[in-house]
């Protein structure tokens, strides 16, 4: 077969046999497609392909560019169940260059992979929300993360103090900054929020019946009945 000039190299490596398989299928009777499916054509390829994968293996790819099968330089569209905030934006921040759901259908594959050959990106509809939120959101400092980590694991004020060798006082500026950066009003709703978002792992322990609210008044003394009071 005589391939077109502006022929795409098309790197199909996602590592679901099912998903890859249909990849296959929808990618190999376009006929400015060329499909490579093992490492060795990938390497060999006389143009930079598109690799489709999903999120694990994107990652790697990014981390050790050239290695593993994948061609040095390729373009990255991933295809993952992987939907939170901070995967989506830490993926596309290591170097992908399109980011679709598993719902997505073969025409927007299609229209992903060629808008990717071109030097484009493409997002799909959850991936672009979770990046035009993040771009408005104050992001948690390491230590905030820490302290939000430790208090929805059901940790105490004081306890959490003890744990990272920090001041009762300097723990509940913490926890009042994370408050209001996830927009919550309780130490519960601060944690799922956090899950939702992927800045905590979604299978940690929740931090059992901290319900009360908290005050969005001055900084001054914490109330005894506020959240960020419990010892």
């Amino acid at each position: 077969m005589i391939l077109p000039a502006c022929c795409i190299t098309v790197h199909v490596r996602h590592p679901v046999p099912l998903i890859a398989a249909g990849l296959h299928a929808i990618v190999a009777d376009e006929s400015d497609f060329r499909v490579l499916t093992d490492g060795s054509d990938a390497l060999r390829a006389d143009a930079l392909p598109v690799v489709v994968t999903d999120y694990d293996d994107a990652m790697t790819i990014m981390r050790a560019p050239g290695k593993d099968g994948a061609a040095r330089g390729a373009r990255v569209l991933v295809i993952t169940d992987k939907q939170r905030e901070l995967e989506v934006v830490t993926c596309l921040a290591a170097g992908a260059h399109g980011y679709l759901g598993p719902d997505c259908s073969a025409p927007e594959v299609l229209h992903a992979i060629r808008q990717v050959a071109r030097g484009g990106r493409h997002l799909g509809e959850k991936a672009a929300e979770h990046v035009a939120c993040s771009v408005t959101r104050a992001a948690l400092t390491a230590r905030e993360t820490e302290v939000l980590a430790l208090i929805a694991s059901g940790m105490s004020n004081k306890a959490a103090a003890r744990e990272l060798a920090l001041s009762l006082g300097t723990v509940k500026a913490h926890l009042k900054a994370v408050f209001q950066k996830l927009d919550a009003r309780s130490r519960t709703e601060a944690a799922t929020v956090a899950r939702q978002r992927g800045l905590l792992a979604a299978d940690a322990p929740a931090s059992p019946g901290f319900t009360l609210r908290v005050s969005r008044g001055h900084a001054g003394a914490t109330p005894p009945g506020s959240p960020l009071h419990a010892a």
